[in-house]
């Protein structure tokens, strides 16, 4: 399929760290060489590409330094989590975004990456208009951006947990840390481990 890309294996490391007084696992992955590569790459054609209007549209990492933070940030995430699961990357551009990055077991999943750690996984469910934004996909993987160096063209990923969209609309809905929108939002501790989606997925794919 167009814009498909499988990923070249990468250095994945599972430690344990603290996060608001919890020990949590995190799944730690570095996206370098050509998989680094293909992220920025993609990144370009997604920015160019991007709808303008609203706060959110051009990307609210994005600046004069880095205009293409928001896009690259995304799709780093989504090729680590295809380096930890093998599964290809849709790297083709969608107007208005791909509502489903991965399909995983019978089920819609979409990768969350933030631009840091905020201790919490969040996901916009107001936009900047007061619009509701619904939950399109079955389950949501939560990471951040941890470590990036552009002229290196690598970057670590720290993949924390996922939860289900049951779970995740039942959140209060609170103001966005950074933005006018509103977000669904669920500490790090509350997620389920990688390792827990991996056990399962790795069974699953043993089987069909």
């Amino acid at each position: 399929m167009e814009g498909m890309y499988y990923p070249n294996s990468g250095h994945i490391e599972t430690v344990k760290e603290w996060f608001n007084g919890h020990e949590i696992e995190v799944h730690k992955i570095k996206v370098d060489g050509k998989n680094y590569e293909a992220c920025d790459e993609a990144s370009k054609s997604w920015w160019t590409k991007n709808k303008k209007g609203g706060e959110w549209n051009p990307g609210l990492l994005n600046s004069p330094y880095d205009p293409r933070k928001t896009e690259r940030v995304g799709i780093l995430g989504e090729m680590a989590f295809g380096i930890m699961t093998g599964l290809p990357v849709n790297l083709a551009f969608k107007e208005f975004g791909n509502t489903t990055d991965f399909d995983v077991l019978k089920y819609t999943l979409d990768v969350k990456t933030a631009a840091k750690n905020y201790g919490a996984a969040l996901v916009r469910c107001v936009d900047e208009y007061g619009r509701l934004m619904p939950l399109n996909n079955d389950i949501y993987s939560f990471a951040y951006l941890e470590f990036e160096d552009r002229e290196a063209k690598e970057a670590i990923i720290a993949h924390v947990g996922y939860q289900t969209k049951s779970v995740l609309s039942s959140r209060p809905i609170v103001p966005a840390r950074k933005g006018s929108h509103k977000n669904y939002e669920i500490p790090y501790h509350e997620l389920k481990t990688m390792s827990m989606f991996m056990s399962v997925f790795q069974k699953y794919q043993c089987i069909s």
